[in-house]
């Protein structure tokens, strides 16, 4: 009985290191796979915001995909003083009411929902 036992919690451990390396090996740059894998989407939303890896026409309505933009998030600033409230601007600079330097305003809770790709 007790050698059962053993062989079985050998077993897991092993099982249980040989799933540590698959998942090492499945690391990946995010930035990487945007810039190398080009999607294609409905221009008319007909599927909401569904891509196709290649192109080709929309099952629903028939027109011809189009190449799916990704699009870099625009930076904003902020004055750190908070002179005109929440106002934010599109460019580095001063604040023009007190002087201070624009700080850029960072995305808090932002995380990737790897929805894009299998993992």
């Amino acid at each position: 009985m007790k050698t059962k036992i053993i062989i079985t919690a050998i077993a897991f451990g092993f099982f249980g290191i040989a799933n540590i390396q698959a998942q090492e090996k499945t690391e990946h740059d995010h930035a990487k796979m945007e810039a190398s894998e080009a999607t294609y989407d409905c221009p008319m939303k007909c599927e909401g915001d569904k891509v196709y890896k290649e192109a080709g026409a929309c099952p629903e309505c028939g027109m011809d995909l189009t190449k799916h933009e990704v699009k870099a998030e625009a930076k904003t600033f902020y004055c750190p003083m908070k002179c005109e409230g929440d106002k934010v601007y599109e460019k580095e600079g001063k604040c023009p009411k007190c002087g201070m330097a624009l700080v850029e305003k960072k995305e808090e809770g932002k995380k990737d929902d790897h929805s894009g790709h299998k993992h």
